[in-house]
């Protein structure tokens, strides 16, 4: 039975023995990023540092819901992996996987356990490329950060904690602990620039290279954007002895460096953005392929270069032509710098792009048009588009032939890792046990039979439902929902009765029969949401839904028809990323705004009802830097809606803050950031009543951290969870079970009655 209620905490007889044994565990789980945290003789001071947490998955792919539905096949997957990475001798000792959120993940070629080692040292933020400096795979080399991060200067991206890169970290005992970030970097005029990764960086380190004619020499990419002028700028940085020293060796203005390579025999290198630049020399000039038969900058989104060792002298090219909206192949001719156009197909966009080739035979080319896998096939000495087939997840981050055999391909994807072994014919997937499923939103209740359900929206992996069954090791996830998964929500009152929200068209849906049936219900058309769009239910009796765009709407019919609330009257632009309605009374409403990805005006303001939306007023004045912040996250104490506590996203230095009405009817902001990471954002906060305390629990880009009745400081509530991104928190106080979602390692569950 899926109860937990079974599962209880006590006080261990010998709390000081216990507590030494439990800080040195922890040191060796996450390192030295948690501050561990002086323990006291009190039970849950303990428990606050030696939580235990039960991982949930989905560990394996989800059943479908409806095996004929081509859209749940599409969208059904584990999770997103960022690129794969083959470390040893030969390449075929051991196989790394990058993250965008959640570390590093580990396997033998057999891919038949995947494994998350202790990595203490790397920031809680991902990696995103990784390259051994020996051929035993002890010493790596690993750039932080999400390498698909489009950084949109008028986006939050901007501002987003995961996106940005933190430096280069290097490791020496096979990536168990790192140091980072390693090496002095120098600007363009010299010096060393001292606070160069700095958190905010507002940088992206996308690829790195060790140059294979000398371990010695390194290169890595980094683009930025300045926040004023919202120009892209990108640098090219050098290396001589090994990552202690970086220098600039290319700099571009309007310009994005998200590749970089060498031709198989490493005599040329190259940087790729909206075209291609190359140098003989290891870095010293430089010159544009612009003018040696690539099309004109004008014209191109991207530019992606890939090599084969079957053709050590030669530089593949494909160009994502806006102009021609093709995917177009480019060859250099045999001792000439010229390139030719061999071969199109359709275009893909820029951020699901991907290009590799056969490293025993050149004329295998894959690379993803629209949304599938296809090659370019030499044949006769002509050149022609073949589709491969299906079977792995629809969104393709990165392809890679296997440097160790013919034919084999990898297909790095937002549902997980898949492998061809016939080049590109049929596929496996290689993703069972990866743990790596990026949640947006979750909800849970518990049914009268005593047991938990839970349901989550998974980006580019639907929705999912975790239905109850016995005991914790046979989780039976199923997905009922395609698409990106955002916000779901269950009836408090009926569990039977459940909301489901889409990404990309701002569609509702509805479960009237514990999520086996779905139809699509009423949405706001024709005006622009959060892309996640906050989704709620009222405590009180009528079972009022919410939503948020520019306005506030609400539904008395389970989203059938929506009404607006005219927040937006009172706030002007800007777009709503945050609802709560108070437990204790329904009436009384508070909507957080943030700023629109389309607008340079910002709008991080706080607005509250007290007779059920018909009157708002704006209660921003006093929180610090909510004039230039985002609001992500609203708690109403359960038993005062007068007590609000709100998070910031992009707050940097003040990530919480809470007030209460005083005695003139105005609000009292108090800044309780104090014990939470600085460079941490706030995604979700969650009040528990638990026992004769109220406790307060917040989902950060470093994990969970809880503060009990306001009187101390924040403290790290992760204990044998990893510090991953947190994005959604629900306390189910009929188990007394705290439920998070992360985005990068499935859910997760803890008892903290």
């Amino acid at each position: 039975m899926f109860t937990l209620s079974d599962r209880t905490h006590s006080c261990f007889p010998n709390i000081k023995s216990k507590c030494s044994i439990h800080e040195s565990i922890m040191r060796n789980i996450l390192g030295n990023k948690i501050i561990l945290i002086l323990l006291s003789l009190h039970c849950f001071s303990f428990l606050a540092i030696a939580q235990h947490w039960q991982s949930l998955g989905p560990l394996t792919l989800p059943q479908l819901n409806d095996s004929t539905d081509r859209s749940l096949q599409q969208a059904n997957g584990i999770g997103r992996i960022g690129a794969i990475r083959f470390i040893g001798k030969n390449n075929k000792s051991r196989v790394l996987l990058c993250t965008p959120y959640n570390y590093i993940r580990e396997s033998d070629r057999s891919f038949s356990q995947w494994r998350m080692p202790v990595q203490s040292g790397l920031p809680a933020i991902g990696i995103a490329d990784l390259v051994a400096m020996d051929k035993k795979g002890r010493k790596l080399i690993a750039v932080t950060g999400d390498a698909d991060c489009g950084l949109d200067p008028n986006g939050p991206a901007m501002n987003s904690e995961s996106c940005q890169s933190r430096g280069v970290f290097s490791s020496v005992d096979g990536g168990k602990t790192w140091k980072g970030p390693i090496g002095r970097w120098y600007k363009n005029d010299g010096n060393v620039d001292t606070s160069f990764w700095n958190y905010p960086t507002l940088k992206v380190a996308r690829r790195l290279l060790v140059d294979p004619c000398l371990k010695s020499r390194m290169f890595v990419v980094v683009f930025t954007c300045d926040p004023k002028t919202h120009q892209f700028v990108s640098t090219a940085y050098r290396s001589l002895n090994r990552g202690k020293d970086w220098y600039p060796v290319l700099h571009i203005p309007d310009e994005i460096f998200k590749e970089i390579g060498t031709t198989a025999d490493g005599r040329t290198l190259y940087v790729a953005g909206k075209t291609v630049y190359q140098s003989h020399d290891h870095g010293n000039n430089w010159e544009s392929l612009t003018q040696k038969g690539l099309p004109p900058v004008g014209d191109v989104n991207r530019c992606l270069v890939a090599s084969s060792k079957a053709a050590p002298n030669k530089l593949f090219v494909l160009v994502l032509n806006n102009k021609t909206k093709q995917n177009e192949l480019y060859i250099n001719e045999a001792k000439c710098d010229s390139l030719r156009k061999v071969c199109s197909a359709t275009a893909s966009p820029e951020w699901r792009s991907a290009f590799t080739i056969d490293q025993f035979n050149p004329s295998l080319i894959y690379f993803t048009a629209g949304n599938r896998i296809n090659r370019f096939e030499q044949k006769d000495k002509s050149w022609r588009t073949v589709p491969v087939g299906t079977g792995y997840h629809d969104d393709v981050h990165e392809l890679l032939a296997d440097p160790s055999y013919c034919g084999r391909l990898y297909a790095s994807t937002d549902g997980g890792l898949f492998m061809s072994s016939d080049s590109g014919r049929s596929w496996i997937n290689l993703s069972d046990g990866l743990n790596t499923s990026e949640c947006w939103g979750i909800d849970a209740c518990t049914e009268n039979s005593g047991q938990l359900k839970l349901i989550a929206g998974l980006q580019d992996c639907g929705t999912v439902l975790l239905k109850p069954v016995d005991g914790l090791n046979q989780l039976n996830w199923k997905i009922v929902r395609g698409g990106d998964g955002m916000q779901p929500t269950i009836d408090a009152d009926n569990c039977r009765i459940m909301y489901a929200t889409d990404g990309n068209n701002n569609l509702n849906h509805l479960s009237m029969d514990g999520g086996d049936h779905w139809k699509t219900s009423n949405s706001i058309r024709n005006e622009k949401a959060e892309y996640l769009r906050p989704f709620v239910q009222s405590s009180g009796d009528s079972g009022r839904i919410y939503t948020g765009y520019t306005d506030l709407y609400y539904s008395d019919d389970k989203g059938y028809h929506w009404l607006p609330m005219h927040v937006k009257d009172a706030a002007g632009n800007g777009l709503i990323g945050s609802i709560a309605i108070s437990p204790s009374d329904p009436n009384v409403i508070y909507v957080g705004y943030t700023q629109p990805s389309w607008s340079d005006e910002v709008k991080g303001k706080l607005f509250r009802s007290i007779d059920g939306g018909v009157h708002w007023r704006d209660i921003s004045a006093g929180l610090r830097g909510a004039a230039w912040t985002s609001i992500s996250a609203i708690a109403v104490n359960p038993e005062n809606p007068n007590l609000v506590v709100v998070g910031f996203r992009g707050g940097w230095s003040v990530k919480a803050m809470s007030a209460t009405i005083d005695q003139t009817g105005n609000f009292k902001w108090e800044d309780i950031s104090a014990g939470l990471p600085a460079d941490a954002d706030v995604n979700c906060l969650e009040f528990a009543p638990v026992n004769d305390r109220l406790e307060l629990y917040a989902g950060t880009h470093q994990g969970v951290f809880r503060m009990e009745h306001f009187k101390e400081n924040w403290q790290s509530f992760n204990g044998d969870m990893p510090p991953v991104l947190i994005v959604g928190l629900k306390y189910e106080s009929h188990s007394g079970t705290l439920v998070a979602g992360s985005h990068g390692a499935g859910l997760w569950m803890t008892h903290i009655r």
